[in-house]
């Protein structure tokens, strides 16, 4: 009986024992603790707080690669915007004469026709020498004939340029004093060009048929031009308010 007894209380004690067992280990095997409810409750929130910090870190990350893809975008819009600064300012440089061209275009040649001091008047000497205003004149047929860049001898012609009558001599406006023969370089369409000098009433033809100057006109495939001195702008100013 008591052996009965004492294999019923083994029975019981080992049941218990595997009861504990299995409330301790979950079904890995691994070892877990009971939690009290305000234990499972504050979990709960961590575990809350948790997924709002990556959600928080998820936003941030996706805002800092649309800033990462804007600044590309900005450095791609910026270095157009830079190339097409650089363009400009290289177009307003040769037509204002501040950059050394080159391109085709029209020589013209022109030298005084011979004068008889001894036979000429003073009105048929003055007819065959060319003077400031006739030099004014052809630059002024040349840019309506289309031409896009202008020198004489050695002096580029840009919106400032002047030309005055210095004895026999032609003075430009950087103070150096050039004589007769004249060479005019003049850059753009040589076709159109020539063909507007050539017209009936042009001043190169006046000079030429009608005052006897030497005046030659030939086509160049690549003329040289140098740059201009810079004028510095002393008292004009930019507008900001149109």
């Amino acid at each position: 009986m008591k052996n009965k007894s004492a294999k019923i209380a083994l029975f019981i004690g080992t049941l218990i024992v595997g009861i504990l067992i299995a409330i301790n280990f979950n079904f890995d095997g691994i070892a877990s603790k009971q939690l009290t409810a305000k234990e499972y409750q504050d979990a709960i929130e961590e575990r809350t707080q948790l997924y709002k910090q990556i959600s928080l870190l998820q936003k941030s990350n996706r805002e800092f690669q649309e800033k990462i893809d804007k600044y590309k975008n900005d450095d791609k819009m910026n270095g157009k915007v830079l190339e097409d600064m650089r363009n400009q300012l290289g177009d307003y440089g040769m037509l204002t004469g501040l950059n050394e061209v080159k391109g085709p275009g029209l020589i013209i040649t022109i030298n005084d026709a011979i004068i008889n001091y001894d036979e000429d008047t003073d009105y048929e000497v003055m007819n065959k020498i060319l003077h400031d205003s006739d030099m004014a004149l052809l630059i002024n047929e040349l840019r309506g004939s289309g031409a896009e860049a202008i020198s004489v001898n050695n002096h580029r012609v840009t919106p400032n340029t002047a030309v005055v009558c210095n004895s026999a001599f032609l003075g430009f406006d950087d103070g150096d004093r050039e004589a007769a023969p004249f060479k005019i370089y003049v850059i753009g369409n040589a076709e159109l060009m020539e063909e507007s000098l050539n017209s009936e009433g042009s001043h190169l033809r006046v000079l030429k048929q009608f005052r006897g100057l030497d005046v030659t006109v030939e086509k160049s495939d690549e003329i040289i031009m140098p740059a201009a001195s810079n004028h510095a702008v002393e008292y004009a100013e930019e507008d900001i308010n149109k």
